[in-house]
């Protein structure tokens, strides 16, 4: 209980990043080409994921009710995986861009306290996104694949920064096939 109350006291008091009306979505998502596994390219670091040490992935599928399971895993530095699952629900039915997404369970059954998920960038055959929120606190470049090229890497950070996003608050996420480190996206896009 200490943990969730510290948590919610850091995102109520974390300062907007993004100007409000600034963040903007994809005009549509398909979001049955959206579903299966996403390895996390670079993150806002987030308290949910601070034992992760190496290839986070996600892996959204369909539930029976029209919902969204998501299941999120990562290695920490002994190499035990971490689970987390959740459940995400779409608010925007016109674009579908628009979830919101929780991993709090209250018992067996109800899920509470979702956070939004935006997604603001998106390719054509669906092999990379962004996703971020209207009060830049959450953001990812997400891939199907563990490595991106380099000119996808680079239209991720430029739907970053559009969006108002600080790029020195992201770091890379380690993958085994990918980055080998957390260095900090700033430095990163600056050796570009």
């Amino acid at each position: 209980m200490k943990s969730l109350i510290v948590s919610l006291s850091l995102a109520l008091f974390t300062p907007f990043v993004a100007v409000a009306g600034q963040v903007q979505t994809v005009p549509y998502v398909n979001l049955q080409s959206f579903l299966g596994s996403w390895h996390e390219i670079a993150s806002i670091p987030q308290i949910f994921q601070r034992n992760c040490a190496k290839n986070t992935v996600a892996n959204y599928s369909l539930d029976e009710k029209g919902g969204i399971n998501v299941v999120n895993t990562c290695e920490k530095e002994n190499g035990q995986t971490i689970v987390a699952t959740g459940k995400a629900k779409v608010f925007d039915s016109q674009t579908n861009a628009k979830l919101s997404v929780t991993f709090l369970k209250l018992g067996t059954w109800i899920y509470w306290v979702p956070g939004n998920y935006w997604i603001l960038d998106l390719a054509e055959d669906y092999r990379y996104a962004v996703i971020g929120d209207e009060t830049g606190r959450y953001g990812w470049i997400i891939s199907r694949t563990p490595r991106m090229d380099e000119a996808d890497f680079m239209a991720a950070v430029s739907t970053l920064k559009r969006n108002g996003y600080d790029l020195c608050r992201f770091n890379l996420s380690p993958q085994d096939g990918g980055t080998p480190s957390k260095l900090n996206l700033c430095d990163v896009v600056s050796m570009q």
